[in-house]
C-alpha cells in the first residue's frame, strides 16, 4: 500500500472505518501490503505472459482477492465497512503511485523508470572539409525554401495556422509563411539543413552537377563526335 501504518489508519478513521475494524487492519498492515504487492505482480506477469487481454478483467480479479483477504485476515464481515477499507486502500495506491512491475501511462514500469537513462551524444558526419562550389551555394538556397515549404504543408495539414506568436495548444505559429517573409535568422535553420545535407552527399562521393552545365557537356560531347565522324 505503500503509506505506513499510523496513516493508513488515520485515512480509514477518516473514511468512517470503525475503530475495531481499523486496529486489525493497523496490526495486519504489513501482510496485507505484501499480499497487495504480490498481487500487481501477479497482474503484470499475467499480461507480460500473453494470459489475459482484459486489463479490467486483471483489476477485478486482484480487487476481489484483496476484498477477501481483508474480510478474512481482519475478520470484517460487514460489507459496506469492507467497501471504505478497500476504497481507501485505494486510494492511498493511487497517490503512492504505480506498483513494481505495474505499468505506467507511457507503458513503462517503476523498474524502468527508475533505472538510469544513457546520456545520448549525436554523432553527425563530420563535414567540415568539405567545400560547396558556387552552383551547390546557389542548390542549397533553392532546397531551403523547399524544406520550408514542406514543414510549412505538414503544419498546415496538422491544423497549424499563422498566429504573432506561438502558441502550441491553438495550434499557432509565426513561421508559417511564405519563405521570403521569413527573416535571415528563421530562414538560418533550413539553410543549415540543405547546406548539411549537401556536403554529407559529397562526402559519400556522390556528384551533384548542374542541369545546364550536363546540358551543354551533353552537346559538346555530341558535337565531337559529329566533328570526328
Amino acid at each position: 500500500m505503500g503509506a505506513s501504518p499510523s496513516v493508513v489508519a488515520d485515512r480509514l478513521r477518516v473514511a468512517g472505518v470503525h475503530n475495531e475494524h481499523v486496529l486489525t487492519v493497523e496490526q495486519h498492515h504489513n501482510s496485507l501490503e505484501r499480499a497487495h504487492t504480490e498481487l500487481h505482480a501477479d497482474c503484470a506477469q499475467t499480461k507480460t505472459n500473453g494470459e489475459s487481454e482484459d486489463g479490467l478483467a486483471r483489476d477485478d480479479e486482484m480487487r476481489s482477492k484483496m476484498c477477501a483477504l481483508i474480510r478474512n485476515k481482519c475478520n470484517v464481515n460487514d460489507e459496506a465497512q469492507l467497501m471504505l477499507i478497500m476504497a481507501t486502500v485505494e486510494e492511498l495506491v493511487r497517490q503512492q503511485g504505480p506498483q513494481p512491475g505495474q505499468q505506467n501511462q507511457n507503458g513503462s514500469t517503476q523498474e524502468q523508470q527508475s533505472l538510469p537513462r544513457v546520456v545520448y551524444v549525436p554523432h553527425p558526419q563530420n563535414t567540415d572539409n568539405i567545400e560547396l562550389s558556387q552552383d551547390l551555394v546557389d542548390l542549397t538556397e533553392l532546397l531551403a525554401e523547399n524544406t520550408h515549404e514542406e514543414w510549412a504543408l505538414q503544419r498546415t495539414q496538422q491544423g497549424w495556422t499563422y498566429g504573432m506568436s506561438r502558441d502550441d495548444e491553438h495550434k499557432l505559429h509565426p513561421c508559417l509563411v511564405p519563405y521570403s517573409e521569413l527573416t535571415d535568422e528563421e530562414k538560418e535553420y533550413d539553410r543549415i539543413t540543405a547546406m548539411k545535407t549537401l556536403k554529407l552527399l559529397l562526402s559519400f562521393g556522390y556528384t551533384i552537377t548542374p542541369p545546364s552545365k550536363s546540358k551543354a557537356s551533353s552537346d559538346d560531347d555530341a558535337t565531337n563526335d559529329l566533328n570526328t565522324s
